[in-house]
C-alpha cells in the first residue's frame, strides 16, 4: 500500500480486537450508516510519513506510517484511501487542530441528529481540515462522496 502526504484513510476494524471494541465499532458503523468506523490523515513531517488521527482525548500524531502498516498486518483492517487536493487554508486548519485536547462525546455524536461543536471525532476533524462550513455535522459517507 502506497500512502502519500495528505491521503485520507477510512478504516473498518473487525479482526484482532476485543469483543467490546467489535461492538463499539459496529455501533459506530450502524448509527452512521457507513462501512467505516474511523478515518485518519497521512502527513509528512521532515520527510517521514506519520498517521494523524482523532482519538478520544484529541487530534494527535499517533504513529509512524511504518508502525501503522505493521499493525495493519496484525489487525487486518479494511482500508480505503482517498486523495485530498490541498486547498487554501488546509495546512493552517490542520495545524490549528493538531494537539487540541477535547472529549470526543461519541454517544452525543451518534445519537444527536443535529450534532454540535461539543462533539469532535475523526470524521468531524477531517471535515474541519477540508473547511466544510458545518464540519461538526460531517459523517463518513459525505466525506467518501467528496474525496477522490
Amino acid at each position: 500500500m502506497q500512502l502519500k502526504d495528505w491521503d485520507i484513510v477510512f478504516v473498518r476494524n473487525e479482526k484482532g480486537i476485543s469483543i467490546f471494541n467489535k461492538i463499539f465499532y459496529f455501533l459506530i458503523r450502524f448509527f452512521l450508516k457507513s462501512e467505516y468506523n474511523h478515518c485518519l490523515i497521512v502527513r509528512d513531517f521532515n520527510g517521514k510519513l506519520f498517521i494523524c488521527e482523532a482519538v478520544a482525548s484529541g487530534f494527535i500524531v499517533s504513529k509512524t506510517l511504518e508502525r501503522f502498516l505493521e499493525e495493519q498486518k496484525r489487525y487486518q483492517r479494511t482500508l480505503l484511501v482517498k486523495k485530498f487536493k490541498v486547498t487554501l487554508g488546509a495546512k493552517e486548519r490542520f495545524n490549528k487542530l493538531l494537539g487540541v485536547k477535547y472529549n470526543a462525546h461519541y454517544i452525543d455524536y451518534l445519537l444527536d441528529k443535529n450534532h454540535n461543536k461539543e462533539s469532535v471525532n475523526c470524521f468531524q476533524s477531517i471535515g474541519f481540515i477540508l473547511n466544510k462550513k458545518e464540519w461538526w455535522k460531517v459523517k463518513p459517507n459525505y466525506l467518501l462522496s467528496i474525496l477522490e
